[in-house]
């Protein structure tokens, strides 16, 4: 994998607080500041972002397909997705590790 997301191939825009790039040819974005909203979640899905990964809460005002905020990582822990025929699967730590005492549960 490359070093750093700005090392990636298909990384077409990183700055103003998003990241747009393209895996296994689905369109992305990483989303870090709220200045990026209007890039990651504009016509999410609709030739925009169809996966929108967050470090802000971003559910209430994303539309994009998939979304994966901070609610989510801080919930549910690192986050796997693999491309299928059927599309995304999601599997999480929690998934795999199962509920511990610090998680809030």
């Amino acid at each position: 994998p490359p070093l750093t997301l700005r090392d990636a191939k298909d990384v077409q825009q990183c700055g103003k607080g998003v990241c747009l790039f393209t895996v296994a040819g689905h369109k992305a974005a990483i989303l870090s500041d709220v200045r990026g909203f209007g890039a990651a979640c504009d016509n999410a899905g609709n030739g925009g972002p169809e996966i929108v990964i967050s470090q802000i809460a971003a559910h209430a005002h994303c539309t994009a397909p998939l979304v994966i905020d901070r609610t989510d990582l801080a919930r549910d822990g690192a986050q796997s997705i693999t491309f299928t025929a059927a599309g995304p699967r999601i599997e999480t730590v929690r998934q795999v590790s199962g509920e511990r005492p610090w998680s809030g549960r």
